[in-house]
């Protein structure tokens, strides 16, 4: 049993980068992709223990955004050995994902307290920074309707901030304010953003940098560590960030 578990731990990242391969090489790419969201649902399913419920459903929400928000990125990447790479980083980041799945739910003696926690907040900024790059790359390259890709942003980036809630065990009744509100910030800053003279790369990390301010913050406050040193921290470091990208970037 956990032999097989440990195999599925490693081909569903295999697939993952196959499903790269034949969509650049083969075509078909929402055949596969069919293929692959359900072995990841399998996956995620065996992992947690073949159960059907609320924790399934919750674990079940980042690994398949961050995926699908790749798989998005991804088929705007030109350079082919750019997007090589980028396929197998996704996929060990999934592997990693998966992996602290695994320990969390049959080995818990060697799960190390908060990794699922911390390791929840770099997959949500990678996911959030795909869904914003293919937002911005769908409104500039294919000139999709503005509405229709902000309420497809709104509905997945709602999905990936509420699961860091859940992740990080704020209870939803006490933090939905905060959702809504860093929902609606990242939406304004969004519609700011695009009308800026800069590439969609630079445009989705300067927004994914507003969004980790956002999610870093609310954290705090509901551990009650919020204080000055924390928020200049967040904002120091967000801005300079933020600074440095826009310094160095080409504007047109």
């Amino acid at each position: 049993m956990y032999i097989l578990l440990r195999a599925l731990l490693y081909i569903c990242p295999i697939v993952l980068i196959i499903y790269g391969f034949l969509i650049k090489n083969v075509g078909y790419w929402w055949q596969f992709l069919i293929v692959l969201f359900l072995f990841l649902l399998g996956t995620i399913f065996a992992v947690c223990k073949f159960k059907l419920n609320k924790d399934f459903l919750h674990f079940l929400i980042l690994p398949v955004f961050f995926v699908f928000s790749g798989v998005y990125f991804m088929m705007y990447i030109i350079n082919d050995v750019f997007y090589y790479i980028f396929i197998v980083v996704l996929a060990m980041f999934l592997y990693a994902l998966l992996k602290q799945y695994y320990l969390y739910f049959y080995f818990p003696f060697k799960y190390q307290p908060y990794s699922l926690e911390s390791l929840s907040l770099y997959i949500s900024w990678l996911t959030a920074f795909f869904i914003f790059s293919g937002t911005f790359a769908g409104l500039l390259l294919l000139q999709l309707p503005l509405t229709f890709l902000i309420s497809v942003m709104f509905v997945s980036l709602a999905l990936v901030v509420y699961q860091f809630f859940w992740i990080n065990k704020i209870n939803f009744n006490k933090g939905w304010l905060f959702i809504l509100i860093i929902l609606l910030i990242i939406v304004e800053l969004f519609i700011a953003i695009s009308f800026l003279p800069n590439g969609y790369y630079v445009d989705s990390f300067v927004l994914g940098v507003a969004l980790y301010i956002l999610l870093g913050l609310s954290k705090a406050f509901f551990q009650e560590k919020l204080n000055s040193r924390t928020v200049a921290q967040y904002v120091i470091v967000g801005g300079l960030s933020i600074l440095l990208v826009l310094l160095t970037a080409r504007w047109s």
